[in-house]
């Protein structure tokens, strides 16, 4: 899957979405959203896909609201921005993603809406202003950071790479250059690891966001009973009676 916007690519375990330098631009940012979110409904529908990574030229993730805009537009084009990350967020596999250069509006909000992050420390974080409130909508797990003093963030007017690891907006910055090694090493561990399992926590952190604290336990207990009749719960058991490493499947 192509377009002008983005490369979609699934080789075994990994699928990986990559945007185009051309993604940035204000005007062409709806496309990327429809591109995005048809991405990920073909991850949903693949039988061998265990873990997605996203990716892009330096400056891809700088999608920049036109000057008049007094906030970030909440559909672009037919295909929102909700729309799309809703999709990412409700994935069945984890998704790892992976920023350089400069960083800002939505495409901020694409960034932070992955699992695990990496970030090279020559990237730019610019404007959050305006994406941090509706980053945390679309990944209410931000809420549970507690080195993120969201004033202080939104008040810089350009954030390091270093410094959103230290704030915890990113899971890890690494030197210039290897943000995009790191995360292919990521993600091959992860597509490797018991998804299912990694995904219904991710959806079990979102929830808790919104949840007291009897339903969040109920929740918990309903995922446990799911997991420990899965597939890959027997595995890790004869796994670790037979003294050897896991095969999960994922399911």
């Amino acid at each position: 899957m192509t377009s002008e916007h983005l490369v979609y690519e699934a080789h075994g375990a990994i699928a990986r979405v990559t945007l185009r330098e051309s993604a940035g631009p204000a005007g062409s940012t709806g496309n990327v959203w429809a591109a995005l979110r048809s991405a990920f409904v073909a991850i949903e529908a693949s039988d061998t896909v265990r873990a997605a990574l996203i990716s892009g030229a330096v400056g891809a993730f700088a999608f920049d609201p036109s000057p008049e805009a007094s906030a970030l537009p909440d559909r672009l084009e037919g295909v929102g921005v909700q729309d799309a990350l809703s999709v990412l967020r409700m994935s069945r596999v984890p998704v790892v993603v992976a920023l350089r250069g400069r960083v800002s509006g939505a495409g901020a909000l694409l960034g932070f809406s992955g699992d695990w992050i990496v970030v090279d420390d020559e990237v730019e974080f610019m404007a959050l202003d305006q994406v941090l409130q509706q980053a945390a909508g679309l990944n209410p797990g931000f809420v549970f950071l507690p080195a993120l003093d969201t004033a202080v963030v939104s008040a810089s007017a350009v954030l390091s790479g270093d410094e959103a690891a230290r704030r915890g907006l990113v899971t890890e910055c690494v030197e210039s250059g290897a943000a995009r090694e790191r995360a292919e090493a990521i993600v091959k561990r992860l597509a490797q690891g018991p998804t299912r399992a990694l995904a219904l926590t991710r959806q079990l952190l979102d929830e808790s966001a919104n949840a007291d604290f009897e339903a969040q336990c109920r929740r918990e207990l309903e995922v446990n009973q799911v997991l420990r009749t899965s597939r890959d719960s027997a595995e890790g058991v004869q796994a670790f009676l037979e003294k050897r490493p896991a095969r999960f499947r994922g399911e």
